[in-house]
């Protein structure tokens, strides 16, 4: 059923001086920003996680090594993975 549903769902938020996305969105706001000839300054206010100290026994494939490096080169990311 999809009585009640809203018709656009919000991922966003707003006030008077920001336009408040969530960070995978960012790259494609810019991007339309950009087309129509203007600039979006993004301001970045994460905070930074507490540090903490943990290891690795375990030992990674060639394929998975180069999955891990090549995903620690972004900010955000997904590494999907079938187990096994």
């Amino acid at each position: 059923m999809n009585w009640n549903t809203p018709r656009f769902i919000r991922c966003y938020a707003e006030d008077l001086e920001f336009l408040h996305l969530p960070r995978a969105m960012a790259d494609t706001a810019a991007a339309l920003v950009r087309d129509v000839g203007s600039q979006l300054p993004i301001t970045d206010r994460r905070a930074d996680p507490p540090t903490i100290t943990v290891s690795f026994t375990g030992t990674l494939r060639d394929t998975q090594s180069a999955a891990v490096t090549a995903l620690t080169h972004h900010d955000l990311g997904v590494l999907e993975a079938s187990p096994g």
